[in-house]
């Protein structure tokens, strides 16, 4: 049986065929595509056919196409060494005096253009001088390498904005889009750093944390007596990045008619989504799947029984073991589920006194709920989680920015003239001293 043989036009560019014109990236990069879907349609051609051997026509069609890609990627990546240097030399200075001149941050945040960073990373013909020196700033600070394009942290920070709609014209047109008041997801909040949760943002590398593990002794002597030596004791903590990624598709009609901006948009889910998670395993995470090992997996923590019938002394208790482990020198805060909140902020010290003589204070120290926590999360199978702790105990790790891929020669949009943004962020949770730290036992409600 001999296939029917399918030979495609071969695919030239208008650009390429005038002497003296270099093809752009984006012309490039296209007929890479081209020829890799012309192997894969052969490919798929000879495998339903059932022949045990490809006819020769096809044969020789495929390496042809074949040759055509992997010389389109050479030349892809020599124009893009020629464009790095060009772009180096022709972008406007940005930094003086060692890269801290003060205008970094502010030209990150209402100069930098995510959409020309993107598209520059993606191959397309466009003027991003600033936008890379920028990222490449950004990288330099963060002793980081990227893959794509590199958002600045900075570029990421919430700003308050004022947005203005109005107009006689609302009385003639009765459907009128208010980007203004846009109604974000409800999602929940980042309670362990409202406790105090510290931050580092600039690690570079596996961090190794010293921790002392114990002091020396003072005694008393007699006349005459010697002294024995007594030597403090200390541990390392290590931690290394674990990569938290997201990947989010925009069609081209958001890109281009969004309101708020498809932009805008990603910004606040990308800062949301990785915020949210952070916060999530900072308390349960269990260290499998490379997830970092947060606060309830943690080994160490302080154990207190607690019944539904609990009372101000049966709280005071936990504030005493704190006490007894030195950790009411830090910020010591209380954490629950909404299940727990509603508890405590219904006990009564009193007839005639709550214990929650103040808002969102519980026992001298501030209160927040969160529903990351477990109604179902004690020893038991259906315990309210309640616990209270220094939180400056708990480090989360940054290593740099977010590292930005844009892919628009996906299978799932090539066609459509979309784009697939993949976001990768490197962090880590750390929870120094597990003993300052107080949980719950048996509080079932």
């Amino acid at each position: 049986m001999n296939a029917a043989v399918h030979m495609p036009p071969r695919v030239e560019f208008r650009s390429m065929q005038k002497a003296g014109n270099t093809p752009t990236l984006a012309e490039l990069q296209e007929r890479s595509a081209i020829a890799l879907a012309e192997m894969k349609k052969i490919e798929k051609r000879f495998t339903e056919s059932g022949e045990r051997d490809m006819p020769a026509e096809d044969r020789a069609s495929f390496d042809r196409h074949r040759s055509e890609a992997s010389a389109a990627q050479s030349a892809v990546e020599r124009q893009r060494q020629i464009d790095d240097i060009d772009r180096a030399v022709s972008a406007p200075a940005i930094t003086r005096d060692g890269g801290r001149d003060g205008n970094y941050e502010q030209r990150v945040r209402t100069e930098f253009n995510p959409m020309r960073a993107i598209a520059s990373a993606a191959g397309q013909p466009v003027e991003a001088g600033l936008e890379h020196e920028l990222s490449a700033e950004a990288q330099r600070r963060d002793g980081r390498s990227a893959q794509g394009a590199y958002f600045p942290r900075e570029w990421f920070q919430v700003e308050r904005r004022n947005m203005f709609a109005g107009g006689n014209a609302a009385d003639l047109i009765p459907e009128v889009h208010r980007p203004d008041q846009f109604v974000d997801l409800r999602r929940e909040s980042m309670t362990v750093a409202q406790l105090g949760a510290r931050t580092m943002t600039d690690a570079k590398g596996n961090v190794h944390i010293p921790k002392q593990t114990s002091g020396g002794q003072a005694v008393w002597l007699d006349e005459h007596e010697s002294v024995s030596e007594s030597d403090a004791a200390y541990e390392t903590i290590e931690s290394r990045p674990r990569t938290l990624a997201v990947m989010m598709g925009m069609s081209r009609r958001v890109d281009i008619n969004a309101q708020p901006s498809g932009m805008d948009l990603m910004r606040r889910e990308i800062a949301t989504t990785a915020g949210v998670e952070l916060n999530r395993a900072a308390l349960v995470a269990d260290g499998s799947g490379n997830q970092p090992t947060g606060l309830l997996a943690s080994n160490g923590l302080q154990v207190q029984p607690l019944t539904a019938a609990a009372n101000y002394s049966d709280l005071v208790t936990y504030q005493q073991k704190l006490a007894e482990a030195h950790a009411l020198v830090g910020s010591p805060g209380w954490l629950t589920t909404p299940k727990g909140y509603s508890f405590v902020r219904s006990m009564q010290r009193s007839p005639d006194t709550p214990v929650m003589t103040s808002p969102r204070v519980l026992v001298d120290h501030p209160i927040a709920q969160t529903t990351h926590l477990s109604d179902e999360g004690g020893a038991g199978s259906d315990e309210t989680t309640l616990l209270i702790g220094d939180f400056s105990q708990m480090m989360i790790v940054m290593w740099g920015g977010i590292d930005v891929l844009p892919n628009p020669y996906a299978d799932s949009v090539y066609s459509k003239g979309g784009m697939l943004i993949t976001l990768f962020m490197d962090a880590d949770v750390v929870i120094l001293r597990p003993e300052s730290f107080v949980v719950s036992e048996g509080l079932v409600l």
